[in-house]
């Protein structure tokens, strides 16, 4: 576990006082801010100078998260003071977030730079490839999931992506097979590839280093960790979790608040002559969540799995950001069109061929799989039906 010191702890605790109006005596009575818990703090009205953004605009139901227009100068500032100078030699960059905070705060970061910026949403993807060629950019600012896709059509539609140099990851998790792939394909290296790591509750949490090689913290968010299985909505596992608290936001309360991320090396690193708490990776989530393109509950896609299958067993694969979804019985055509349609805007960026589509997956017998990977079917957390390793039809 990584603990905070006494004088953190006491920032926090007055920050939570004063800003949040959390009555509470010292930092050990603040709780811990698990998926209950925050609830709260979700789909509240916004007021006056106050913005609202979804924190994954593909579920079913959104949970929408409250800035005011002072979160977002700092938030877009922050950006500025470490992608700018990451991207000192370039002059054009192309951006294919979708939607959401970071989306539609992203040209900001480029206003009155030296970098000519085009942003693209739900463009087809032929069309964004073309935009890259017309204005030679030098820079791919997107998802991991997007950047794939991009550079496997551009292979599949003859487009010459040789003017990038630079790679700006927003979303999930990039893992380092990825980050391999990105580097052979694009012919560049590890030290062009800034990863951005994020929450709409949060802001930007922190960003990789090509100095240390570690993640870099954001000013004024103070990390600590506590092992999953003190976690409540968590999977039990012997992993570490990290836990945020933030002494800038104030139109959600980041004290302590739960990513569920799982956190490997977190630390406090002295670079270039400044401290820095950091880290080494995040490896993935302990939690009922999938990453793909977009975080996506489990529980949606359940309610459409228990309507075909209503007693039939599923697992569910989410490794390098891509989903299989493997199913004990026979494929209905009018499930695979109904799955597909739970998250609208993933649906149509699959369409549009942004995102690669998750793969469905239909077998008379899936037991196998549950033996292999020690499952508890009968378990009631989603999250345990959840399996973090690359899928295999056949052994």
């Amino acid at each position: 576990m990584f603990l905070l010191n006494k004088n953190e702890q006491n920032k926090i605790c007055v920050f939570a006082q004063e800003k949040h109006a959390i009555t509470v005596n010292s930092f050990d009575e603040l709780p811990v801010l698990n998926k209950k818990l925050a609830l709260d703090y979700f789909n509240i009205p916004v007021s006056l100078n106050q913005k609202s953004y979804a924190s994954t605009g593909t579920s079913g139901n959104p949970k929408k998260i409250n800035w005011s227009i002072e979160e977002d100068l700092w938030y877009i500032q922050e950006k500025r003071d470490f992608i700018l100078p990451f991207l000192k030699e370039c002059t054009s960059v192309f951006i294919s977030l979708g939607v959401g905070h970071g989306a539609g705060t992203s040209p900001m970061v480029f206003k009155d730079s030296h970098l000519a910026c085009k942003r693209c949403s739900f463009e087809p993807v032929s069309e964004q490839l073309t935009i890259i060629e017309k204005i030679n950019a030098h820079v791919l600012y997107c998802s991991p999931s997007i950047a794939t896709s991009l550079i496997q059509h551009s292979k599949k539609e003859k487009v010459n992506l040789s003017s990038i140099k630079k790679l700006v990851l927003n979303g999930e998790v990039v893992h380092s097979t990825m980050k391999d792939f990105f580097c052979n394909e694009l012919e560049i290296e590890k030290k062009d590839i800034l990863d951005t790591y994020g929450s709409t509750e949060v802001g930007t949490i922190a960003y990789s280093c090509n100095k240390c090689n570690k993640y870099h913290f954001m000013p004024e968010i103070y990390p600590e960790t506590i092992p999953a299985k003190d976690l409540t909505y968590s999977m039990s596992v012997n992993e570490n979790i990290l836990i945020l608290s933030s002494l800038k936001r104030t139109s959600f309360p980041v004290i302590r608040f739960a990513t569920y991320d799982i956190i490997r090396g977190l630390d406090r690193t002295v670079c270039e002559g400044k401290e820095y708490f950091t880290y080494d990776e995040i490896i993935g989530r302990t939690d009922d969540v999938l990453n793909f393109g977009e975080l996506l509950p489990v529980g949606d896609l359940k309610k459409v799995i228990k309507k075909y299958y209503p007693t039939n067993e599923y697992v569910m694969f989410n490794y390098n950001n891509e989903v299989d979804i493997v199913i004990q019985g026979e494929k209905n055509n009018m499930f695979v069109d109904e799955i597909y349609a739970v998250y609208p805007t993933i649906n149509e960026l699959i369409q549009k061929g942004i995102l690669n589509p998750f793969r469905l997956h239909f077998f008379s017998d899936i037991s196998y799989l549950v033996q292999k990977n020690n499952m508890e079917m009968k378990s009631y957390k989603d999250s345990n039906r959840i399996i973090k390793s690359k899928f295999i039809a056949n052994e």
